[in-house]
This record gives structure tokens, C-alpha cells and sequence, in this order.
């Protein structure tokens, strides 16, 4: 693959593999904390 040594290959394929999944646990992870602010602020408005 592009005649480069292996060693080459392996260090740079995991790379956007460990990115995007990252990306995507701090995305679902920082939604479920919006959904319970927003809950939280509901039932501040509720209770007025």
C-alpha cells in the first residue's frame, strides 16, 4: 500500500479508529447530561 513498510501502515491506521470512536462516546455521553439538564430545568420551571 503505497509502498510503504508496514510499520508505517500500523502506526498510522488506528488513529482516526480511536478518534471517531472517541467522538462518539463523548457525544452520546454529553447528550445524556443536555437531556438531564433539561429535565432538571422543567421541573425548576414546574415547581414555580
Amino acid at each position: 500500500m503505497f509502498n510503504l513498510p508496514t510499520e508505517t501502515i500500523l502506526a498510522f491506521f488506528p488513529w482516526p479508529i480511536l478518534f471517531i470512536g472517541s467522538a462518539f462516546i463523548i457525544y452520546f455521553i454529553f447528550k445524556k447530561q443536555d437531556e438531564l439538564e433539561d429535565l432538571e430545568e422543567q421541573v425548576e420551571y414546574k415547581e414555580e
